[in-house]
């Protein structure tokens, strides 16, 4: 069997700043400049597995480890090793996993489910023939090109503005992030120029929704602490620069709002963007305050008067930062509990949870059901309670009396690239969420280009299933291509007034696509892997990144 070996890897095979050949997922020791995050026990053997499983298939197929990696191959082979470890599978051979047994997310995460036997199957479907293990390899089933693909949550930042002075611990925050490692002046490798390749040029991203980050405007009184990294009007000049070079509507933006630091302002802000730019919605950091202090939705002082000037302005989008709690957040309004309370008052209003409320309350046991009643484990009914993670965001819209397909819209940024190397709690999440707000109120994102090009993000999401196990056990639909097609871009495109199909039939001819297309025919689709290892790899030089710049902001 011949295997396509993208034509940049033996142009650059030889050169000393290549990076070693890695598995196209993130799966070992790094930092994203907030935590370092040490390689769990799941991730060390899904790593093993995958490079072992590179170097035998490699062999028969005459390819060395750089050269499957880089194939299609690399990336079903990694998927397939994220299979074998979930059912508690070691063997390279490709035999592991096999027999069935206790999923390996139960050790690690509390879970209690297992994938069952082969015939369940675990989190990736593979095809008949998994990575070769017994011909000669089948890639994973390939995302078809007219998936239309709208990624709900993107950033960059302008690597020469001012707030590089007035605002330098957000400097020392960005410089930490896994992109900022591309080899280029760390915060040059988070500039408009980057997110173009990396979001349109190396994705299959068809439209991208750009996102900002909280900041206090400067002022005569406030010279310093202040500044955004990309404010409202140069998020609106990005998206017509990239609309502008792809001749059609390749990005959308948003207007980044603080409406607990000087309302009254704030809402003209909103005004003036509205008018002068224009908008597809409305971002805003609940739990972020310019003294530490968070706010919620239903605040009549604060979240009341934003949510009411939204409406008057026409744009009745509003996306909403809950869960990950970041340095320097107010983890109580991390808690997504206004969010049911809003979502029944203003049924005009569609409200995005970005991140569906991942991580508020902790860690604890991880994701499992949404089990109030303790009907699926009735010996241990907070195993996974109500008031954590993203069982807090269905148990605001249950509190509200909102069922599935209310105004209420879970967004994946973040979950999806934490939880996707396991399986189980990745599955508990995307079937809860579609149970409980509904298949057409779960909506892609991916918080790209923080962590690099996102496309191995969506190769992964089209691969992965739902097992029947958990479908019976927890009533989860199964995880269908129509399903998948509505998360991956359907859902985003009716939340933000796109229209897909109209996009399709720009696609081929539009300018951005075609480059795209040209890059693709000289280097390879997956240009991506070139990327050098993401942040610090150690504890040591961690602690030397902090001590340089002088703690994560």
């Amino acid at each position: 069997m011949s295997i396509p070996v993208p034509p940049w890897v033996r142009r650059v095979r030889k050169s000393q700043r290549l990076p070693e050949p890695e598995p196209p997922l993130p799966l070992g020791n790094r930092s994203n400049g907030e935590y370092f995050h040490v390689q769990t026990e799941r991730e060390r053997r899904v790593r093993e597995l995958a490079l072992a499983r590179a170097d035998a298939l490699g062999r028969r197929l005459g390819l060395d480890r750089r050269e499957f990696m880089a194939s299609s191959l690399g990336m079903t082979a990694t998927l397939w090793a994220i299979n074998t470890v979930a059912c508690g599978g070691d063997d390279a051979s490709g035999t592991g996993g096999s027999s069935g047994g206790s999923s390996g997310s139960t050790a690690s995460t509390g879970g209690t489910d297992s994938f069952g036997d082969s015939s369940d199957g675990p989190g990736y479907d593979l095809g008949d023939d998994p990575v070769g293990t017994s011909s000669g390899g089948e890639d994973c089933t390939p995302l078809d090109e007219d998936v239309f693909v709208l990624d709900a949550q993107t950033h960059h930042v302008d690597p020469m503005g001012e707030w590089r002075e007035t605002n330098p611990a957000f400097a020392s925050f960005f410089e930490g992030l896994e992109q900022a490692a591309c080899g280029l002046e760390p915060l040059e490798c988070l500039s408009a120029e980057q997110y173009v390749e990396l979001v349109f040029l190396g994705s299959q991203t068809t439209v991208a929704v750009l996102s900002g980050v909280p900041a206090v405007l400067c002022t005569r009184a406030m010279p310093t602490g202040c500044g955004s990294p990309l404010d409202n009007d140069q998020l609106a000049a990005s998206r017509d620069m990239v609309n502008m070079l792809a001749s059609s509507q390749r990005m959308l933006s948003h207007c980044m709002i603080t409406p607990n630091v000087d309302l009254p302002a704030q809402l003209e802000v909103m005004q003036m963007v509205h008018e002068e730019h224009g908008v597809a919605g409305w971002k805003c950091y609940p739990p972020w305050g310019p003294t530490g202090t968070g706010w919620f939705l239903d605040d009549p002082r604060i979240g009341i008067p934003f949510i009411e000037q939204a409406r008057a302005l026409d744009v009745k989008t509003i996306c909403i930062h809950k869960g990950i709690p970041l340095p320097g957040f107010d983890a109580t309004h991390t808690d997504p509990r206004d969010v049911g309370v809003v979502a029944a008052m203003f049924p005009d209003v569609k409200f995005v949870v970005y991140h569906s409320a991942w991580l508020h309350g902790g860690f604890g046991n991880g994701e499992g059901p949404y089990d109030p009643d303790g009907l699926v484990d009735p010996g241990n009914p907070v195993m996974f309670p109500v008031d954590q993670g993203v069982n807090s965001l269905i148990q605001s819209c249950v509190d509200a009396g909102l069922g599935p397909g209310s105004n209420v819209y879970a967004e994946l940024g973040s979950v999806w690239t934490n939880l996707m190397v396991d399986p189980d709690q990745a599955a508990h999440v995307i079937g809860k969420l579609m149970l409980h707000l509904g298949e057409d109120n779960v909506v892609w994102g991916t918080d790209c280009i923080w962590t690099g090009s996102p496309q191995p993000l969506i190769e992964a999401f089209w691969a992965f299933t739902i097992p029947k196990s958990m479908q019976e056990t927890y009533g989860y639909p199964a995880l269908t291509e129509a399903r998948k097609r509505k998360i991956l871009g359907l859902n985003g495109a009716t939340v933000f007034a796109v229209d897909p199909e109209a996009m399709r039939c720009r696609l081929p001819g539009e300018p951005m696509a075609l480059a795209r297309t040209r890059l693709d025919a000289e280097l390879g689709p997956r240009r991506w892997l070139l990327r050098p290892a993401p942040g610090p790899r150690t504890r040591r030089e961690f602690v030397r990144f902090l001590r340089h710049h002088g703690g994560p902001g």
